[in-house]
């Protein structure tokens, strides 16, 4: 990811920096985005945060960032069990990770051209972060919508972590979603093993599979 600090959009206006978590790091099609939204706005009124009329212009674009961010970084980690049994991101709870065999990630949203780039960033961190797994679980019941980038990136990166000995695997993926991936080939190249109907499931088989008695452990 490139840096992109709420100091870099240069802008007059204290409320819009302020607007931006200081501690995020936004990615570059993000960080463009946002360049792009404020200097559009910037064209209309050179000064907007000295005119009232340029008020609600203003909200307007400040809800078109937001959206923005939201779409191009949707929420996404790396998950673990927390002591009630539920899931929650290993970094921001501190939590031992699952296995050292296969990566549990959480993607909340949908995996559309917008944010392609950013999916490919968690998941070959996801295996940067894990060398010795030999599966990465994608958590899909957040993905609500794919498009054409989207399978083709699926694609991509199955193909990139085959050659590193990683399997890439779905679970809980939307009968809608499912249906584009079936019609798309993506199921066939990945296999109809690689697909779960909910992360329980996945995660059970896959404890089973990996377990230290098994005969992949």
């Amino acid at each position: 990811m490139v840096p992109c600090k709420p100091k870099s959009l240069a802008s007059p206006l204290p409320t819009l920096k302020n607007w931006l978590p200081p501690a995020k790091t936004l990615s570059f099609a993000t960080c463009w985005a946002l360049k792009a939204t404020w200097a559009g706005v910037q064209t209309v009124d050179p000064q907007p945060h000295k005119s009232e009329s340029s008020l609600s212009l203003l909200g307007i674009v400040l809800t078109v960032m937001h959206f923005l961010i939201k779409t191009m970084q949707p929420r996404a980690d790396i998950v673990s069990r927390k002591p009630d049994g539920t899931l929650g991101g290993i970094k921001a709870h501190k939590l031992e990770p699952i296995s050292d065999k296969f990566v549990p990630v959480r993607f909340d949203g949908p995996l559309t051209f917008t944010n392609v780039a950013y999916f490919e960033d968690i998941i070959l961190e996801a295996q940067r972060e894990f060398p010795n797994a030999k599966v990465i679980l994608i958590i899909g019941s957040g993905i609500n919508e794919i498009d054409a980038s989207g399978e083709e990136k699926i694609r991509e990166l199955n193909m990139r972590l085959h050659q590193l000995g990683v399997k890439l695997m779905f679970s809980g993926l939307k009968h809608q979603v499912r249906r584009l991936l079936e019609a798309g080939g993506v199921v066939e190249q990945l296999g109809r093993d690689a697909f779960f109907p909910d992360k329980e499931t996945a995660l059970l088989m896959l404890l089973h599979r990996y377990d230290a008695n098994g005969p992949d452990g």
